[in-house]
């Protein structure tokens, strides 16, 4: 199997919708136990809707972070480069926020090196 770029993106993209979802559902969960004991005959629906306006603010925040972990660990020399341009050939272990390093460049892979 060769190696598409194309669908690397789309991996990433399926990757930050669960994180997202994720994150909408603790958020969802932790809002509906408050909610409910304040106000206890509100609507269930109400928290679908309010899970269907977070998830594309969910999906934003979590691109942005992952945008900033990758710049700050380039800028703190936790990524290693080769090539012209330059493609990320390695993640340091101890690198903060790894995972949304990770993240960053699967969405966008043409920052990874890869075999021809």
């Amino acid at each position: 199997m060769t190696w598409d770029p194309k669908r690397e993106r789309l991996k990433g993209q399926l990757m930050l919708a669960v994180y997202a979802l994720l994150a909408n559902e603790i958020l969802a969960w932790v809002l509906s136990f408050l909610v409910i004991a304040i106000y206890p005959g509100m609507q269930r629906w109400w928290f679908i809707a309010f899970g269907a306006v977070t998830m594309p603010v969910a999906m934003g925040w979590l691109c942005i972070d992952a945008k900033k972990a990758y710049e700050a660990a380039r800028s703190r020399r936790f990524l290693g480069f080769d090539g012209i341009p330059p493609r990320v050939i390695s993640i340091a272990d101890d690198c903060p926020g790894r995972w949304l390093v990770l993240l960053h460049i699967q969405m966008h892979p043409e920052l990874r090196w890869r075999e021809r």
